[in-house]
C-alpha cells in the first residue's frame, strides 16, 4: 500500500466520523433536543499483537 493510498483511506475514515457526528445531531433533534451543536470530536484506537501481548507497531517495510 502506498502513502497515498493510506492518506485516501484516512481521508475516508474522516468523513464518515463527521457523517455519523451530523446524523447524531440529527437524531437528537428528532427525540429529545430543541438544539444541537457539536462542539468537539475525539477518536482513539488501540492496536495489539494477535496474541494480545501489547502493541503492534508497524515495520518500515510495509
Amino acid at each position: 500500500m502506498t502513502d497515498g493510498d493510506n492518506e485516501e483511506q484516512q481521508e475516508k475514515a474522516l468523513k464518515s466520523f463527521y457523517k455519523i457526528a451530523a446524523s447524531s445531531c440529527t437524531t437528537l433533534l428528532e427525540t429529545i433536543a430543541d438544539a444541537c451543536e457539536i462542539s468537539a470530536m475525539s477518536s482513539n484506537s488501540s492496536v495489539n499483537n494477535l496474541d494480545n501481548r501489547g502493541t503492534r507497531l508497524p515495520s518500515a517495510d510495509r
